[in-house]
């Protein structure tokens, strides 16, 4: 993230495995950069036990720094006690886990910091006083993932702005603002298909076509948090965003 004329911070994430086998910990470290390209440490911080991050975003907030880094699967601290009468069930021993941290912006000290369970922040922009964040958020165990936009101020109070209401998974993976104060919303989206041939198959073992498939959807998001009409990009082929631009 741009933090001046000739200034960025980024985030460098250490491999868990390459940790674990020295007898360390996994590290997540604050870095700045500026004109000569020179990247300067500002922090480095230990993983909380077990955590491996898929995700990490940071964001100016005012002079100091948004950062949020997220498990897609770290185990549960405690799992559900199952009998046998539970065989049906879904079977949780992990959740999806976001840390949200603000830093200060010179030196990278820890603000303060709060914990969401169930959410997967993939993108964030700056907003009005505050963060936009976007991912997905699963309600519960075996819940599908949702899309979905969440505003943060700087007192990491969070406030919901975007909920996919619409059938199947989805996930919010880029932000972008436009002029007006609008916000342009860029997801995946998972295709629910079934065209399963109704005689039965003569190897079973052949490779048949995906009946699951991924397309983007895009929307835009008012100032005042209302949501467009969502646009489905669609090819017939998988699409899977990962990042989106503006000019």
């Amino acid at each position: 993230v741009q933090t001046g004329a000739d200034a960025a911070v980024f985030v460098v994430g250490e491999p868990v495995l390459r940790s674990w086998a020295v007898g360390g910990v996994a590290q997540l470290r604050l870095m700045s950069v500026d004109a000569a390209l020179a990247p300067r440490t500002l922090v480095a911080f230990d993983l909380p036990a077990g955590m491996s991050v898929t995700q990490a975003t940071v964001t100016p907030l005012g002079p100091d720094l948004l950062l949020t880094y997220t498990d897609r699967a770290m185990p549960l601290a405690e799992r559900p006690a199952m009998t046998e009468d539970d065989y049906d069930a879904p079977l949780c021993s992990s959740e999806a886990v976001t840390r949200i941290e603000r830093r200060d912006g010179r030196t990278g000290a820890l603000q303060q910091m709060r914990e969401l369970r169930g959410y997967v922040v993939s993108a964030a922009t700056a907003a009005d006083r505050g963060v936009l964040l976007g991912g997905s958020r699963a309600a519960g165990c075996g819940q599908p993932a949702r899309g979905v936009v969440v505003a943060v101020d700087a007192g990491l109070a969070m406030r919901a702005i975007y909920d996919d209401a619409t059938l199947g998974v989805s996930e919010v993976r880029a932000l972008r603002s436009l002029p007006g104060g609008r916000t342009l919303v860029a997801a995946n989206k998972e295709n629910v298909l079934d065209y399963r041939p109704g005689a039965p198959r003569a190897d079973v073992y052949a490779m048949t076509d995906l009946q699951r498939t991924y397309s983007g959807m895009l929307l835009t998001l008012a100032r005042d948090g209302r949501a467009s009409a969502p646009t489905m990009l669609d090819t017939g082929v998988n699409v899977f965003l990962s990042a989106g631009e503006t000019d």
